[in-house]
């Protein structure tokens, strides 16, 4: 999830290689990974299955701050186990996160009335 947020140059440094393999099915061929991030950046979350236990899928959102992808939400699920529902409770707590990260946290607050 967060490499396909990340500028070009991040991803073409990383492409370059090595891609190491951890499990099976994870991807270790340039070209594949980067057609699985265009996925990833065209659907809003990413599903690996097996790319670090061939028994489990990792299923990720990203959490924006100003637009920005700031950090990535996920769960290891047991194989199979993936469903539209996942994706939908983590963009619904990533959009939580995303709305405390717009607020003006209390020590800004703060901040703010002593340079007043």
């Amino acid at each position: 999830m967060l490499l396909a947020a990340a500028p070009s140059a991040v991803v073409e440094r990383v492409l370059a290689g090595p891609l190491e393999q951890v499990a099976p099915e994870t991807i270790t061929e340039p070209g594949v990974l980067r057609r699985k991030l265009a996925e990833v950046r065209r659907l809003g979350h990413a599903i690996a299955p097996g790319s670090i236990e061939a028994v489990s899928t990792g299923v990720a959102v990203p959490v924006r701050d100003r637009g920005a992808v700031v950090a990535a939400l996920g769960v290891v699920l047991p194989r199979g186990e993936e469903d539209d529902r996942v994706i939908g409770v983590l963009a619904a707590a990533a959009r939580e996160i995303e709305a405390s990260l717009a607020r003006p946290s209390r020590s800004s607050t703060i901040l703010a009335t002593f340079d007043s």
